[in-house]
């Protein structure tokens, strides 16, 4: 949904049973977005939606029952990267979002396991502008310690990890449409 007053996109987030557990915005308008940050928890009146990010998946509700059967997911980290995933994949659909980059926890960990994943791809966006360069390592550094690390002992893990320049910068995999993301995979 939109919300003409606030301007702002309206995320809801639900648990893997379809419960209702919080609901965020991402605001649009650029003065927003520098005062508040991209993404705040939505409120009505003085009742805040929010929800601690770490033991959720965005889009899991939808999506489990693939991930199941395939036993493997696609973790990206915006609920923007799940729904571009969704028209591509419709009912074949086995992405996740992290809801950032930060880390995953060992909750969303544990949530994997309970779906009987073997195999998690990390769609994480474009942090680098220059293969090889400081910003390249400094990123390839924080993904092996903050994801690949915590997967490791539990799952094989792939990273999506684009060398030939098909993504612009802090793009995600998605972005570019379905041709570039299995190109990518």
């Amino acid at each position: 949904k939109y919300s003409t007053l606030k301007q702002s996109i309206i995320i809801p987030h639900f648990d893997v049973n379809g419960d209702l557990v919080g609901i965020r915005q991402r605001y649009v308008n650029e003065d927003d977005v520098n005062t508040f940050g991209k993404y705040t928890p939505f409120a009505i009146g003085k009742e805040m939606y929010n929800h601690p990010l770490s033991l959720n998946f965005y889009g899991i509700h939808v999506n489990k029952d693939t991930i199941n059967k395939k036993r493997k997911v696609l973790l990206v980290e915006s609920e923007k990267a799940c729904l571009q995933s969704h028209s591509m994949f419709k009912d074949d659909n086995f992405t996740l979002a992290l809801c950032g980059s930060a880390k995953i926890s060992l909750n969303q960990i544990k949530l994997l396991l309970s779906l009987d994943v073997n195999e998690v791809i990390l769609g994480l966006d474009k942090e680098f502008e220059e293969v090889g360069s400081e910003e390249y390592k400094s990123w390839m550094k924080h993904v092996r310690d903050k994801f690949v690390k915590p997967l490791l002992p539990y799952f094989n893990v792939y990273v999506i990890w684009d060398t030939k320049g098909l993504l612009g910068y802090k793009d995600s995999p998605t972005d570019k449409g379905k041709e570039v993301l299995l190109e990518l995979m």
